[in-house]
């Protein structure tokens, strides 16, 4: 049987061309690794070295078991690879999210429910979550909407609306409400990481300019001092006290969303607490 501890020394000769070169890439005596190879002849059962005085270089043999060598070793390592994925997802529990509210109640939840597995988080457009989810790269996702396919498993999973967060003195700040057409023209300040939400205000405010902040202290420090309006939802609301800013709900339906938490069958039925507990709700 061929040991694939000489397949891997016999690659790296090709790679260096010498076995001095190669003894040292591999951190081994060069005498071994002439050992090794007289073992590797043996074991393929052909010369696969031409041999002079001070010189070896690979005979006809040597090329063609170099060639399907490299191919045994990539397949190995892909190999490797998916035995490891597979056991890191049965211990990982990757959640893909929309938007980064629902993620904090989900890691709420998975933590009571299955406080063994770890957890990933990642924000995704909705496309690329629900790919993901089929795929296997996410075990659950969250959507901004209930999908329609039949292989799939939703539960609903909150809701949330957007806000216009504007500054004092704002000629709408009494305004009951206001609809995104009524604003669109405007130049807003966005934090870049608030998932679907971003597309979404881009598409409704087609005509408005986005000063978009990828740090979530410079957007703070920004908003706090800009005069330009900016985002804010109602969960943010629940949680913090504006100063120096108002508030005003936004009318269109869109801006008003209802999450559903997914997942494969297959997954339902490798994690059914979640089932248990969102179907109790």
């Amino acid at each position: 049987m061929i040991e694939f501890e000489h397949l891997f020394q016999f690659v790296a000769f090709g790679a260096y061309g010498t076995l001095s070169k190669a003894a040292e890439s591999l951190h081994v005596s060069q005498p071994t690794l002439t050992r090794n190879m007289k073992l590797l002849e043996q074991e393929f059962g052909v010369m696969l070295f031409e041999r002079s005085k001070n010189h070896i270089a690979l005979n006809e043999n040597g090329l063609l078991a170099m060639k399907e060598a490299k191919k045994v070793l990539s397949e190995l390592d892909a190999m490797t690879d998916k035995v490891r994925q597979l056991d890191r997802s049965r211990h990982t529990l990757a959640l893909g999210s929309c938007a980064p509210y629902p993620v904090m109640d989900f890691v709420r939840l998975a933590t009571e429910l299955y406080p063994a597995q770890s957890l990933t988080t990642e924000l995704r457009g909705t496309s690329p979550l629900l790919q993901g989810l089929r795929e296997g790269r996410y075990q659950v996702i969250i959507l901004p909407f209930t999908p329609t396919d039949t292989a799939l498993i939703s539960f609903p999973f909150g809701k949330e609306s957007l806000y216009f967060n504007l500054p004092k003195g704002h000629p709408q700040e009494k305004c009951p409400s206001l609809s995104f057409s009524e604003l669109d023209g405007t130049t807003m300040i966005v934090y870049s990481h608030i998932g679907f939400w971003k597309d979404l205000i881009k598409e409704t405010m087609p005509h408005s300019r986005f000063l978009l902040q990828e740090q979530r202290d410079d957007f703070f420090e920004l908003e706090k001092a800009s005069t330009l309006p900016s985002f804010i939802t109602d969960r943010v609301l629940s949680e913090e006290t504006l100063k120096d800013r108002t508030s005003v709900p936004i009318a269109d339906q869109s801006a008003h969303i209802e999450y559903c938490l997914v997942m494969t069958k297959k997954m339902s039925q490798r994690y059914p607490l979640f089932a248990k507990r969102l179907n109790q709700k």
